[in-house]
């Protein structure tokens, strides 16, 4: 969906497109200007002036796009430029700095500039040649962080005006016309077809699952009432360590054996010792590589488990020797580590026995991602398991074979698909029971032409991208896609490298070109 912003912005510049340039039958339609104000300028009768044909040349670097037009040169006569500069990186017009065009030829070089921009973008220096023949232009944009020079090649400087008139206009052009002066105000970004690689992915489907064994169990220490629970209490809600999640008025009970609560609390001690004594020994293999890392997820798990235990243990004797029931008496419960609500088994005002399971939440350390593999995929999806999760937010999760589970598991006899679980670490935009897109790496990487994914289009049955032919015109090329990873997608036919193609923007070109209304394509000088 567009944006309110970005569709005003567009039906703007479409309008634009359609009514403030309209086609100059006298001079081959190439007749609207970048006036001293931005606007389209109109002569007597809607029509540009009469002259050769303007040149036009596009131009990068790894900092700018440099969109120029200007008349042929002549010796003596004036060449006003219409030079568009654009920031690469965001794709927003220059705004400061100067600009210098040299003219290099046989009798030496001219330099002319301009000490800012006429408006935002665009810089109208003027060149007077001084000297026919061939002359190699450069444009320089110049500022105190430094300077960006667009060979621009070479060019004629003609002896008179009829000899120019013989000249050649732009080159090449797209047959879909959008001004700097809409991209400008757009959602707009190109990007370069370039020699790379991806690896090829498998789109199955899954759910963010608790992983087994990391649920942990709040108690009742004694037989009571439930007088209090954690304030707006819901599945999937997050606790932290040391957060009151339950408070209990214990019923009046004769004192119990005061021996075997003394003997549990020291048993849970050393469990408890045990489990750390654990966890540290599989920290030291972990940092060799001798282990993957969810066997020490399944220590720390342990290790919480116990600490649990012993604080039930604890509180059990503490209550004891109180002689529970006491005027006044009441147990707080709080959560032993951070995690996430998983269930809530009972009630405000609800009678319990000493034991009873209150709450269950998920140790925050852990949870599994769990994909679902269709059973005639399972042979594209090979060992050593890894890909990459879509998360709700655009973000995504490498999933890597050191959070591999074990390997896929059997097929469900109802779905026809087979369970492929990774353990990832819980954080915002992964929700337990959430469904969530998972692709798996079904191959080896493959190389060749690449594309941002977000260039390609579908229409009409064909996979389609807007090829950049001049900094203001466009066109359309239907392209065979092959295999993608995260960002990009390999293009087998359909484009070359060092063309340029949409990147961000491209349903809105598709806009454009849409428009009955028949643009200019040149700028008049």
């Amino acid at each position: 969906m567009l944006r309110p912003r970005t569709l005003a912005a567009l039906i703007g510049a479409l309008t634009l497109t359609s009514w403030g340039c309209q086609p100059n039958m006298t001079s081959g339609g190439h007749g609207h200007d970048h006036g001293a104000h931005g606007g389209h300028e109109e002569h007597e009768g809607g029509h540009a002036p009469h002259g050769p044909e303007p040149l036009s040349r596009t131009s990068f670097t790894d900092q700018t796009e440099l969109f120029v037009e200007f008349p042929p040169f002549v010796v003596g006569e004036r060449s006003r430029f219409a030079a568009h500069l654009t920031h690469l990186k965001t794709f927003a017009p220059v705004t400061e700095g100067r600009m210098v065009v040299e003219l290099e030829g046989s009798g030496g070089t001219q330099r002319f500039e301009v000490i800012k921009p006429a408006q935002e973008g665009i810089f109208r220096p003027v060149v007077i040649p001084g000297r026919s023949g061939p002359h190699r232009v450069k444009v320089t944009w110049e500022t105190e962080a430094g300077r960006d020079v667009h060979d621009l090649g070479t060019f004629e400087v003609y002896a008179d005006a009829d000899a120019a008139g013989q000249a050649g206009g732009g080159g090449q052009e797209g047959n879909i016309t959008l001004l700097k002066e809409q991209q400008w105000t757009l959602d707009f970004s190109t990007a370069a077809v370039e020699e790379g690689e991806v690896k090829p992915s498998l789109l199955v489907y899954g759910a963010v699952q608790a992983s087994q064994g990391r649920e942990l169990s709040l108690r009742a220490p004694a037989a009571g009432r439930v007088i209090e629970l954690v304030e707006g209490y819901r599945r999937g809600m997050k606790v932290t360590r040391g957060q009151l999640l339950a408070r209990i008025a214990p019923t009046p009970q004769p004192e119990v054996d005061a021996p075997a609560l003394q003997a549990d609390l020291r048993q849970a001690r050393l469990n408890l010792t045990h489990a750390r004594t654990e966890r540290e020994r599989l920290e030291g293999l972990l940092a060799k590589g001798a282990i993957p890392r969810r066997r020490l997820e399944e220590a720390v798990h342990q290790e919480e488990s116990a600490r649990v235990a012993l604080s039930e243990a604890t509180q059990r004797l503490r209550l004891n020797r109180r002689s529970v029931g006491s005027a006044g008496e009441v147990v707080h419960l709080t959560a032993p580590t951070d995690g996430v609500l998983v269930e809530v088994r009972v009630a405000e005002g609800q009678s319990l026995e000493a034991g009873a399971v209150l709450l269950t939440f998920l140790d925050s350390g852990s949870l599994w991602i769990e994909a679902r593999v269709p059973e005639f995929d399972l042979s594209r999806v090979p060992p050593p398991y890894a890909g990459w999760v879509e998360l709700a937010d655009g973000r995504r999760l490498e999933l890597t074979p050191e959070q591999a589970i074990g390997t896929v598991g059997p097929v469900d006899p109802h779905t026809r698909t087979a369970p492929l679980r990774f353990s990832v670490t819980p954080q915002d935009g992964l929700h337990l029971g959430a469904s969530v897109q998972v692709h798996l790496y079904s191959g080896p990487a493959v190389s060749g032409h690449i594309v941002p994914k977000e260039a390609i289009l579908r229409e009409g049955g064909q996979d389609i991208v807007f090829v950049q032919r001049t900094g203001e015109s466009f066109e359309r090329r239907a392209v065979r896609l092959s295999a993608y990873d995260k960002d990009n997608i390999l293009v087998e036919a359909g484009v070359v490298g060092g063309e340029r193609v949409v990147r961000r923007g491209a349903y809105l070109v598709k806009l454009a070109a849409s428009s009955t209304a028949v643009p200019n394509h040149g700028h008049a000088h």
